[in-house]
Formats: structure tokens, sequence, C-alpha cells
């Protein structure tokens, strides 16, 4: 894929690597090479993700992680450095249960827990961490590009992407 086409790129990483420790916080990247990828948060061992559907809320990390393998799906873990506790990200994720347009997205929890009130997107918070040095390891699986990056997008994209989910949600009740 030509670089024009990302937003953001991952300088090092390592493909197909578990991390060592799920104690650490990493922000999911899920369908890493989709438009727009899906975000969620790890700590203590326990995943959080705000989606069409509801939410992820105190899964296993090893369970979410075996899924996504197991699915072949692409994704991207990124092991930030922060001080925030299990129940600061639990109390973030409650205060989003569900996803809106523009109000909500699947990144807006995260956003909170780094205490950045604007909405931004994903390449921006990435470049937040990076510039901070919060960002200490990238770990990539299932990807089949050279290259690892976020590929460009806009709010539109977001928020067609949750009507279109929202949508096959509904269908199915």
């Amino acid at each position: 894929m030509e670089s024009s086409t990302y937003n953001y790129l991952f300088e090092s990483f390592s493909v197909d690597v578990k991390p060592e420790n799920w104690d650490s916080s990493f922000i999911w990247i899920i369908h890493s090479n989709k438009i727009p990828p899906h975000i969620g948060f790890s700590i203590d061992d326990s995943y959080f993700s705000l989606k069409a559907t509801g939410s992820d809320f105190n899964l296993p990390v090893n369970r979410v992680f075996n899924s996504l393998k197991a699915k072949k799906c692409e994704f991207i873990l990124v092991e930030v450095l922060h001080e925030n506790r299990l129940n600061q990200v639990q109390e973030a994720f409650k205060k989003y249960p569900v996803l809106s347009h523009q109000n909500n997205t699947c990144l807006s929890p995260i956003l909170n827990i780094f205490e950045i009130r604007n909405q931004i997107m994903l390449p921006d918070l990435l470049r937040i961490l990076e510039k901070n040095q919060l960002i200490s390891s990238i770990f990539a699986f299932n990807v089949t590009e050279s290259k690892l990056g976020i590929m460009q997008y806009s709010q539109s994209d977001i928020d067609d992407r949750i009507e279109k989910l929202q949508r096959v949600t509904r269908r199915k009740s």
C-alpha cells in the first residue's frame, strides 16, 4: 500500500510476538487494515471496547487476543505508559455506554483515559503519545503489508461505519 494512503506510520514494530505482560496498558487497533479501524483498550489483563452493539467490559485479554488471532484479524497493540489504574479505566468506559455519531466513538473513552478533551482521531492521539514518549512498544498481528500504519479516514467514515453496524444489529433483533 502506498505511504500516501496512511495518516500515521509506525516506525518500528514486532510482528506476531505476543506481549510478555498483559498487566501493561495497550491501545488495541482492530481491523487495522480497514477504514476506520476499531479501537479498544486493556489494562491489568482486562479488555474494554465501545461497540455498536454495546461494550466489552473487563474481558480477559487472552480471550480477546486468541479470538482475533483465530479469526486472522489484522490488529496492532500499542503498549502505552500512563498512570491510570483499572478502576479509572472502568469509569472512563462507563461514561460512554453506546456509540453515537460524532459524540461517542470507540476512541472516546480512551481519549478520556488520557485526559484529552477534544474529539480527535486515532492518528492524532498516536502523534500526541509519541511526542510525549508514552509509546513503549508496538506489536502487529496477521499483517500482510511491509509497512504498518493507520490509513487515512474521516469523521464521516466513522459515522457511516457506526450507522452501518447499528443497522445490522437492529435487523438481527
